[in-house]
Formats: structure tokens, C-alpha cells, sequence
């Protein structure tokens, strides 16, 4: 995982809006990654003021990406400054 946090740490993940269905991101290389952000200021700096997110302890949000079968989980990713693309449905 990059980063450090500590597994009860809260953190905010981009989800889908109007549920609580975790965003999965592709990297360039295709690489299947959750990016989770220490706060909602952080989260909106990189993915703007429109994204839904939901709060979650750091454990659970790892434990829904295993379960996504997500590669890996990025703590306070710096992304690029064209938007991100979302995993397709």
C-alpha cells in the first residue's frame, strides 16, 4: 500500500453518488487502484469539488478493495491533472 495509516485511521474514499459503491480507479498501466485521502480537502484538490466520497476506517476500506480484487490502495495519491478515469461499471 503507499503510504502508511494505520488501520482504525478514518479516511475518505471516492464513491459513486447516491451510494456508498467504492470508485476504483485505473492507472495507466492498468493497475486496479483505491485511492483513499486523510482528508476531504485533500480528496477534493485531486478529483474536485463533485465527487461523492463516503468516510470509512482505514481497514474497512482495505477489506472492500480485496474484496474488489483491487491491485492497490494509494493513501493521498498526487494524480494528474486531467481527471482521473473510473473503473467502467
Amino acid at each position: 500500500m503507499a503510504g502508511e495509516s494505520d488501520e482504525n485511521e478514518l479516511v475518505i474514499v471516492p464513491a459513486r453518488a447516491g451510494n456508498t459503491r467504492l470508485e476504483v480507479r485505473l492507472l495507466a498501466d492498468g493497475t486496479r487502484t483505491l485511492p483513499v485521502f486523510s482528508s476531504v480537502a485533500r480528496m477534493v484538490d485531486e478529483l474536485g469539488p463533485e465527487q461523492a466520497w463516503v468516510c470509512l476506517p482505514m481497514r474497512a476500506a482495505a477489506k472492500a478493495a480485496s474484496r474488489a480484487q483491487v491491485d492497490r490502495v494509494m493513501v493521498d495519491p498526487i494524480l494528474r491533472t486531467t481527471p482521473w478515469p473510473r473503473q467502467p461499471r
